[in-house]
């Protein structure tokens, strides 16, 4: 037996408590070591886009989740809130499923469609202002759902609720939010 000294290098080795991981956490460049960073939120006050506070507006944005929610673990794509989650509007990523879905506290929109894992697709919605929020997906079928706040809305999330739970674990590639509903 002839002795082999050999160098074992592991590329970014990463544990995170979560339904699956997210992109690797890099240290600083340089500085081998632990490296850690907060949940990725992303937020703006709607007065600061042009939006009122009763969410009248249309977002449209291209998304890629590399992986289905697993249950219970639903990937929240973008919010309109009060500041927190109780009276707010979204799209998301139904837990255990690949449908994409827009809705309110208490009332889903059936789904506007559905989702590849790693595949990137299209997606908007728009709010209405008098507690409707509308959805589509790759330009199929619109979905609403009526019953949502008509006023008291502040702010617009992407990526997260407003309790920074059931994060997208995903990429965005473009954003555009227009101070005004389109009709269906």
């Amino acid at each position: 037996v002839t002795p082999v000294d050999i160098t074992l290098f592991i590329g970014w080795p990463q544990r995170e408590h979560a339904p699956f991981p997210s992109n690797p956490i890099l240290p600083p460049v340089g500085t081998p070591g632990a490296a850690t960073r907060g949940t990725d939120l992303v937020s703006a006050p709607l007065s600061s886009l042009g939006i009122g506070d009763n969410g009248a507006c249309t977002v449209i944005g291209t998304f890629l989740l590399p992986q289905a929610a697993p249950t219970g673990a639903p990937q929240w794509l973008l919010q309109v809130d009060d500041g927190a989650d109780i009276n707010r509007f979204f799209i998301r990523n139904n837990g255990a499923t690949t449908n994409i879905t827009a809705g309110r506290p208490g009332a889903d929109a059936s789904p506007a469609g559905t989702m590849t894992a790693g595949v990137a697709f299209r997606c908007g919605i728009s709010i209405d202002g008098a507690g409707r929020i509308a959805s589509c997906v790759d330009g199929g079928t619109i979905q609403a759902v009526t019953g949502g706040p008509t006023s008291g809305l502040t702010t617009f999330r992407v990526g997260s609720t407003a309790a920074g739970t059931s994060n997208m674990f995903g990429e965005v590639g473009s954003i555009r939010a227009l101070p005004f509903a389109v009709s269906d």
